[in-house]
């Protein structure tokens, strides 16, 4: 502080009071200038981040090979897995409570929005308590060992449906 101030009164013995007090807006504006154009920038850098150096470096496969990995390994996968739930092909007949709740046009069938509705809140309950007690035919579907509860690893079939 001391060497600014030396510096100060080393202008004010040299130049008249008022360049001195142009010079002295000058160098506060410059160092705010100063101050502001290197936030910008750090702020700019911050976004920016290659993805596909990174994964390089790490030695993970580029974005590129992850998709053609991806389809081969959709091509392996057997017909049996790719079957679709019935509720896809038609809708399903309301039966019980829960049906009935999901209902809005009360028609008596499910439409694709209601199930995916119905399935989403399903996933919910799933996530937050670990499974959800099996009270429609469309959900027997899911149950793959018909214990009448589905599971994290049942409900990973309804997620993909559901997207």
């Amino acid at each position: 502080m001391k060497f600014f101030c030396s510096v100060w009164k080393f202008f004010d013995s040299i130049f008249s009071q008022e360049e001195v007090q142009i010079m002295r807006r000058i160098s506060i504006m410059t160092v705010i200038c100063f101050f502001l154009a290197s936030l910008v920038i750090q702020q700019c850098w911050a976004g920016l981040i290659d993805h596909e150096r990174l994964n390089r470096r790490r030695g993970l496969p580029l974005s590129n090979e992850k998709a053609q990995a991806a389809k081969a390994k959709a091509a392996e996968v057997p017909e049996a897995k790719m079957e679709l739930p019935k509720w896809i092909t038609e809708p399903p007949v309301v039966k019980g409570s829960t049906d009935r709740k999901y209902d809005v046009n009360n028609d008596g069938k499910l439409q694709k929005s209601e199930v995916t509705i119905l399935l989403r809140d399903v996933l919910d309950i799933v996530e937050e308590k670990g499974g959800y007690q099996v009270d429609s035919d469309m959900l027997k579907e899911y149950d793959k060992n018909r214990d009448g509860l589905l599971t994290k690893v049942e409900a990973i079939q309804i997620r993909e449906h559901v997207r």
